[in-house]
């Protein structure tokens, strides 16, 4: 696997520069709220003899959905789009993750683009070939590889964030330092401001070091068949059966995988498998960063919780598996644990919600 991605400031301005020698036709999928971005997208490639079809998407996660598999396939018949043609993803993660599925499965494959305009898609979900649609009963269970030709992470775009998606995004980088890269968690944690306030070098060095821990380890596993590339989903486990609770509509992304992160912390210290000193370090970063809360157990059942996490793609015949943390810069995978276990945590989870 080759090194597919780059960080480059102000990308619209040479897309056509980014594409397969071949490509004359391109399929622009954006979201609604970048159509200046996409404008100067569509002028450049005009400018290089290239035909660009605009799709205007209301981002989200109800464009991961199967029906929306069908519009997409209406408007590229319709619109003479044949295998040799190439699909951009403009937008966040659910932009990526919908267009990436379509592009392949449209005529068994085609060559897609993605440009990700969160800190969220830039620094994780961009990266890797793993597309996918939901499900009424959980996220990402219909989904196939289908690598991009290209990511291109451009830094300006995330000057139309904000706090709010900037944090969600430090989700997943605070899980690249945690599972990888003790120097790159504090780094992390002394620069949460920064990054919070989208300082624009900080955030440079924030999505290069993800991105690379991230390349580096699904070079070792492609496909997801060795088990190495399930480190990537510290926290997820729990985070997604909290976003498929709430219908994906209470949580960012990665405000879910921090209180993902944190579930996964506090069971791995149940589990005597992480010192109580190491938990305190961790927690006393994430701490600092302003999630959206968890609702009270009165609105939230841990058992239906649970309910989820049993459907999660790691759990095996019904039981419960997690990553859990030993200690910064190694995770254990494949951790069977018991409901007893899952209930304590989720009850040290509510005392520290706030």
């Amino acid at each position: 696997m080759k090194k597919n991605y780059v960080i480059e400031q102000n990308a619209s301005q040479k897309i056509a520069n980014y594409l397969p020698p071949q490509c004359r036709k391109v399929v622009l999928f954006y979201d609604l709220k970048l159509k200046k971005y996409a404008k100067e997208i569509e002028k450049n490639l005009k400018s290089h003899s290239i035909h660009c079809l605009l799709v205007a998407l209301s981002a989200g996660e109800s464009i991961k959905a199967m029906k929306q598999m069908e519009i997409f396939a209406d408007i590229c018949m319709k619109g003479g789009v044949d295998r040799k043609s190439l699909f951009i993803a403009l937008g966040g993660g659910t932009v990526g993750d919908a267009v990436g599925f379509f592009a392949s499965i449209y005529m068994r494959g085609v060559e897609w683009i993605g440009i990700p305009s969160t800190l969220v898609a830039q620094v994780d979900s961009s990266l890797g070939g793993k597309t996918a649609i939901n499900h009424k009963l959980g996220k990402n269970i219909l989904g196939t590889f289908h690598q991009p030709y290209k990511i291109i992470c451009d830094v300006a775009l995330l000057k139309t964030l904000g706090q709010k998606e900037l944090v969600s995004g430090l989700g997943e980088i605070l899980k690249y330092g945690i599972t990888f890269d003790p120097a790159f968690f504090r780094w992390a944690g002394k620069n949460l401001n920064k990054i919070m306030q989208g300082h624009e070098k900080s955030l440079e060095f924030a999505i290069k070091k993800s991105l690379d821990w991230k390349f580096k380890t699904i070079k070792r596993d492609v496909f997801d068949t060795k088990g190495v590339r399930e480190v990537l989903n510290f926290g997820h486990t729990f985070g997604h059966a909290l976003e498929t609770y709430t219908n994906y509509h209470y949580f960012q992304h990665g405000e879910a995988v921090i209180w993902g992160i944190k579930f996964a912390l506090l069971l791995s210290w149940i589990k005597e498998m992480l010192s109580e000193r190491e938990l305190e370090l961790i927690m006393s970063v994430l701490d600092k960063i302003p999630v959206t809360p968890i609702p009270d157990s009165k609105k939230v059942s841990i058992l239906k919780l649970m309910d989820l996490m049993k459907k999660d793609k790691k759990s095996i015949n019904g039981e419960f598996q997690f990553l859990l943390l030993s200690k910064i810069g190694k995770v254990k995978i494949r951790q069977k644990s018991t409901p007893p276990e899952i209930q304590m945590a989720w009850d040290h989870l509510l005392r520290r919600r706030r």
